[in-house]
């Protein structure tokens, strides 16, 4: 049996406080710029559960990890999960590429953030990273 450690975090200082409302505010300006602009926004707050078999026969599944990503868009057929991150004005300049995702721990937690919401919501390809 494999049991994972999980760190607990410090609670966010008031800088870390105020990016989280900022992006509670951000979100829903991205969604009514994307709509603005044409794309098809089909479901927003999309919730999702990933549950991993007890290794037993017919055994039930444990909850592994739950959540919501910010939404799903339609581009010509095919759904596409996005999620909105509010960055700083630095970050926003620098990552322009999946390869500037990687460069940074901070930013490439992101990518695996887009790859949870995928396979929770049963998606597979490509994903929006919106960053503002």
């Amino acid at each position: 049996m494999r049991f994972f450690g999980w760190k607990v975090r410090a609670e966010p200082d008031q800088s870390g406080l105020e990016m989280i409302e900022h992006g509670r505010d951000l979100e829903p300006i991205v969604i009514s710029d994307l709509m603005d602009e044409g794309w098809e926004v089909v479901r927003l707050q999309e919730p999702f559960e990933i549950r991993q078999p007890i290794p037993r026969p017919n055994g039930p599944k444990k909850l592994v990890v739950r959540g919501k990503i910010d939404g799903i868009v339609k581009v010509d057929g095919e759904y596409l999960p996005f999620d909105a991150k509010a960055t700083s004005e630095y970050v926003l300049n620098s990552v322009t590429t999946e390869a500037d995702l990687a460069r940074s721990p901070w930013t490439r937690k992101w990518w695996g953030e887009m790859q949870i919401y995928m396979l929770g919501i049963g998606l597979h390809g490509r994903a929006l990273l919106i960053l503002a």
